[in-house]
């Protein structure tokens, strides 16, 4: 499919975060990049530097993830995508402070937190933890609850 239709974002990021979790990063790398240089989209930049710091490019990670950061400025950027671009190279408190930032913000995104792999990595952390269980256990007033579950008002 992927082939036949080279422009499909959606197919080429999960396609590239696929190679990437079996650990197959210098597959992922051309995929990715492909797919930021027709979109320009800020998450294929969280799989070009997980690809890169995987394949021990460090510096050239971190470069990458200038760009969220530039991207952010411009145009604009969800701090759950600024999140995974520090966690995909090992930046684990950087990652935390903007899940706090996305909690804020009540970045939508959040939702996806529990199934996203890289996240893995900081799933024992107590910030991880209490954030998780705002989103999806109850939020103690903050308005989660209304914003996950549905308003009461709905029903």
């Amino acid at each position: 499919f992927l082939d036949e239709h080279p422009a499909f974002a959606m197919g080429l990021l999960n396609y590239g975060a696929a190679l990437l979790d079996l650990g197959r990063a210098a597959e992922a790398l051309p995929v990715v990049e492909r797919l930021f240089s027709k979109t320009s989209m800020p998450a294929a930049l969280c799989a070009i530097a997980h690809a890169r710091y995987e394949l021990g490019q460090f510096s050239e990670a971190k470069e990458t993830l200038s760009h969220l950061y530039k991207i952010r400025e411009s145009r604009g950027c969800s701090p759950m995508i600024m999140a995974l671009g520090h966690i995909v190279i090992d930046e684990r408190e950087q990652a935390l402070e903007w899940l706090e930032q996305a909690l804020k913000e009540r970045d939508y995104r959040l939702v996806l937190l529990g199934g996203i792999i890289p996240f893995d990595k900081i799933r024992d952390a107590t910030t991880f933890k209490r954030i998780f269980q705002q989103i999806f256990v109850g939020d103690g007033g903050t308005g989660w609850d209304d914003l996950v579950h549905g308003s009461s008002q709905d029903n």
